[in-house]
């Protein structure tokens, strides 16, 4: 009887003594949980304040060339505004010129008038070279007023010309935007297809190093999810069982795979994710 009870005590004290190794590991477990979860908000926080910054970086951007353009249209609006005054004070000189040439003319006719008897030959004189003048003068004004329209013509073409170029340069910057994006969008689509595909193939690999624990006697139907940690060379920085298949010994088994398969195989030329969950059942 006294065997018996000294085999009982035995046995007892041997649960106990797993059930408080168990204790460990779970906390332990919930320790890396708790690290990882407070590692990925850092990181979120530290993506979030990047992204602001970049956004108030284009902003900035976006400000300054908002500027410049409306600096470059002040500038052009002055330019036109000092050539139309321009243009105004040389017709203002030309209307002065022939208004002075026109009260000369009437004055001298009228001194011509007064010395008409003595001075026809003068006179007449006078008033073909008034008309050589007047028709030189009449011929200089349509060449300037004809320059002057080829030179108005010239310059609404050159800005034509400018504006069409300006055009042109931003459509073809928007189309290389545009096809940036979509490359950039196809190679996030490559690589999302490329991890899936790996991830899909790490059960496979992993249970190439599972050992079936002598202790198990079936592990029919057994499922474990666990997740695993990454380094970007592929070795497993931990390992936990999010989902436990109900079998302690198998999941332990599992954990030990993972352990004994890293570092893992990597998804080709891509960085492998820093963490991964994948459904572990032995076929």
């Amino acid at each position: 009887v006294q065997a018996a009870e000294e085999q009982r005590a035995a046995e007892e004290a041997q649960r106990q003594a797993e059930a408080e190794a168990e204790a460990k590991r779970q906390a332990e477990a919930e320790a890396r949980r708790r690290a990882e979860a407070e590692a990925e908000a850092r990181r979120r926080a530290e993506a979030e304040a990047q992204r602001r910054r970049q956004e108030a970086e284009e902003e900035r951007r976006r400000e300054a060339e908002r500027q410049r353009q409306a600096e470059a249209e002040a500038e052009a609006e002055a330019r036109r505004q000092a050539e139309a005054e321009a243009e105004a004070e040389r017709r203002r000189q030309q209307e002065e010129a022939r208004r002075k040439a026109e009260a000369e003319a009437q004055r001298k006719a009228e001194e011509e008038a007064r010395r008409k008897a003595e001075e026809e030959a003068r006179r007449k004189a006078e008033e073909e070279a008034r008309r050589k003048a007047e028709e030189e003068a009449r011929r200089k004004a349509e060449e300037e007023a004809r320059r002057k329209a080829e030179e108005e013509a010239r310059r609404k073409a050159e800005e034509e010309a400018r504006r069409k170029a300006e055009a042109e340069a931003r459509r073809k910057a928007e189309e290389e935007a545009r096809r940036r994006a979509l490359q950039e969008q196809l190679r996030a689509e490559e690589r999302q297809r490329t991890l899936q595909s790996w991830g899909a193939g790490l059960p496979a690999h992993i249970e190439r190093y599972w050992r079936r624990p002598p202790e198990l006697a079936s592990d029919r139907d057994l499922v474990v999810t666990l997740r695993l940690r990454l380094l970007p060379d592929g070795t497993v920085a931990s390992v936990r069982v999010i989902e436990s298949s109900g079998n302690p010994l198998f999941d332990r088994s599992a954990e030990r795979a993972v352990d004994a398969a890293s570092p893992l195989p990597l998804p080709g030329s891509e960085v492998p994710p820093e963490s991964i969950t994948i459904h572990f059942q032995p076929r």
